[in-house]
């Protein structure tokens, strides 16, 4: 659908495009320009998973299928009633324009990342931080062990892992006071402190 409008302009592009996908274009922009489009991708391998931020949820989504795991693909694509819901719109899009965040693991991370994506998608709508501190913790704890990682790289990963905070900023703080103090931030990285691997 979106290559059907080479050669157009963007302005002529989009017009041809909300013609046939109505508010979901508008909803798609919005995803692109708040940079909510994620490509995770594999080394050595290539494998690549792109993983899309929505209003409510974190949704995989597979352009070749076209496959998205939201309800809208269910119960709305799925049936006929529309072309395309509006994170594989937004996907397209973010591809298209190079507006994307790329995520480079490697391969031995594959496994456990699609395990845990997958995992909490199964969980429904994403879980608020606030209610599970614990867990959250533990999860960047589990994270922690091999490297040191930028606040935002965590970020990334607490959203596709299903859990809901706000920035990359609320995160800090909360590591900051977890009570166990298991945390530290030297030169932008976070990491282990000494003392959590004796507990």
């Amino acid at each position: 659908m979106l290559a059907s409008t080479a050669g157009l302009n963007i302005d002529e592009k989009i017009k041809t495009l909300r013609k046939t996908l109505g508010l979901r274009l508008d909803e798609a922009l919005k995803i692109v320009q708040q940079d909510r489009v994620r490509k995770y991708l594999f080394k050595p391998s290539g494998k690549t998973v792109w993983i899309v931020e929505g209003k409510e949820d974190i949704y995989e989504v597979l352009p070749e299928a076209p496959y998205c795991s939201c309800d809208d693909f269910y119960f709305r694509v799925l049936n006929g009633k529309i072309p395309l819901c509006y994170h594989l719109i937004a996907q397209g899009l973010a591809e298209a324009t190079g507006r994307y965040i790329t995520v480079e693991r490697d391969d031995s991370d594959y496994n456990e990342f699609i395990s845990v994506f997958r995992r909490s998608r199964k969980l429904g709508r994403p879980k608020i931080y606030a209610k599970y501190r614990e867990d959250v913790r533990n999860f960047v704890e589990s994270m922690l062990v091999s490297k040191p990682m930028h606040i935002r790289e965590i970020y990334r990963e607490i959203l596709a892992a299903g859990f809901e905070i706000s920035s990359p900023k609320s995160l800090a703080n909360f590591l900051a006071n977890d009570p166990r103090k298991r945390f530290a931030c030297e030169r932008g990285l976070w990491k282990l402190r000494k003392q959590a691997h004796r507990s």
